[in-house]
């Protein structure tokens, strides 16, 4: 058989109760927003940082760095420099999820990178 639904009655119960939770979702948008803003505080931050190689090709990695990474070349030419004299240079400060992505990427083009917690 068919279903017993009244489209006529069904949309009366949609429209009464969207407008008593508008007026709650703004209230609760109002209270609910510090909260965002405290939790985007707490997020940890995380460090990625190129490990210097000897092997590495410098056209190569400052390009890569710049394609994956977003850096503007002469920040990608200077990480690269430090890591080549000081064993290693930091890349970016980004969320662990971008940390970790950035790490993987530039894995795959042969280029050495770690994360730390930024702290």
């Amino acid at each position: 058989g068919k279903p017993n639904v009244s489209i006529k009655k069904d949309a009366k119960k949609l429209n009464e109760p969207s407008k008593s939770r508008g007026d709650d979702a703004d209230a609760g948008a109002a209270k609910a927003t510090p909260k965002r803003k405290l939790k985007m505080d707490e997020v940890p931050m995380y460090k990625v940082i190129l490990l210097g190689d000897e092997e590495y090709d410098e056209n190569h990695v400052v390009t890569q760095v710049m394609k994956i990474v977003q850096l503007e070349k002469r920040d990608a030419q200077k990480c690269f420099m430090e890591a080549q004299q000081l064993g290693e240079g930091l890349v970016c400060v980004v969320t662990q999820e971008h940390a970790e992505f950035y790490v993987v990427q530039l894995k795959r083009q042969e280029i050495y990178a770690r994360l730390e917690e930024d702290v």
